[in-house]
């Protein structure tokens, strides 16, 4: 019976661990994708997702705002060469990872751009960063549009 039940509890471990492992594959950053589809009102899960985004070690402090639809964050250290980039990577991961957003405010030292969820799907065109499921996919429609060498929303700062 000992025997058995070591067995079972063999095998079980075994599962668990081909099911939770990489495999080496060094998709470690895609766990941020097991948060798609937070809602803006779930404040634990929208935390997680903005503390887990690009930029996250300089961000300082964020707010959300649900009956607005809105998420505020700021952040210190962002060079003005970096800025453009980090306004673009932001929001396309906030929107695309959390539901019921439509602006999102992002503040850095004396500056503040607002991008609102329209702006950015005219900003992609064809390109849908809803359909990403992996952060490779959004990083290289990030770098695209950027390598365009199109303004990202400064009119607004």
């Amino acid at each position: 019976m000992r025997r058995a039940r070591l067995l079972v509890i063999i095998a079980v471990l075994t599962l668990l661990t081909a099911c939770f492992s990489n495999e080496g594959d060094g998709k470690e950053e895609d766990t941020l994708f097991l948060y798609k589809g937070t809602k803006i009102s779930d404040r634990e899960f929208t935390g997680t997702v903005i503390r887990s985004m690009p930029y996250h070690k300089q961000m300082t402090d964020f707010s959300l705002y649900p009956n607005e639809h809105q998420i505020t964050i700021r952040y210190s250290d962002i060079q003005d060469k970096e800025l453009q980039k980090m306004i673009l990577t932001v929001s396309t991961y906030a929107f695309s990872l959390i539901e019921g957003v439509n602006l999102i405010v992002l503040v850095t030292e004396g500056e503040r751009a607002r991008v609102y969820e329209e702006e950015l799907k005219e900003w992609y065109g064809n390109s849908d960063y809803d359909d990403a499921s992996r952060q490779e996919e959004l990083d290289n429609m990030i770098d695209s549009s950027i390598d365009n060498n199109r303004e990202v929303f400064l009119d607004n700062i």
